[in-house]
């Protein structure tokens, strides 16, 4: 009878330590997805070819789904004249190349109806769809803000 109930409490021991350490790891596991998702934003004024200019705020966010998008709200410029509004989202899939590089692909716009720009102005001036995938830098520069670049150079600051 002693050695069923040695047994039966060594069993029970066994099940609680892996409940435990199911429940610890299940935290820890959270808390990591927590910290790779994040959705911060910029006030912007891009200089573009021909003459254009984009003043607006551009939104930047990574979900814990490998999924990300990039919001664009503002208007684009020629000369100091408005010539369109921008009010679109670029939706991608996110693959992590090292710490601080990110590719981005599978692109999937979508266009506010009250977006004015011409699609191919969109994708002459804005964002180019026609080549693959893109790669994204993004540094710390400070606990609340990220310094967001291409392979060529910064872009913008974004603050979460």
């Amino acid at each position: 009878m002693k050695t069923k109930i040695k047994i039966l409490a060594g069993f029970l021991l066994i099940v609680f330590l892996a409940a435990l350490f199911a429940v610890f790891y299940w935290y820890v596991q959270s808390e990591k997805e927590s910290e790779s998702s994040f959705t911060c934003s910029g006030n912007v004024h891009f200089l573009l070819r021909d003459d254009y200019s984009f003043s607006g705020t551009v939104k930047l966010a990574f979900m814990n789904d490998h999924r990300g998008l990039l919001a664009y709200s503002g208007t684009l410029s020629k000369e100091d004249k408005d010539v369109a509004k921008l009010l679109r989202i670029n939706y991608f899939d996110v693959k992590v190349e090292s710490n601080n590089y990110f590719q981005i692909s599978n692109f999937d716009i979508k266009k506010n109806i009250n977006d004015t720009l011409k699609d191919e102005d969109f994708n002459h001036l804005i964002f180019d769809l026609s080549s693959g995938p893109r790669r994204l830098e993004m540094h710390h520069i400070a606990d609340n803000a990220l310094l967001i670049g291409n392979v060529f150079s910064p872009v913008f600051i974004c603050l979460k």
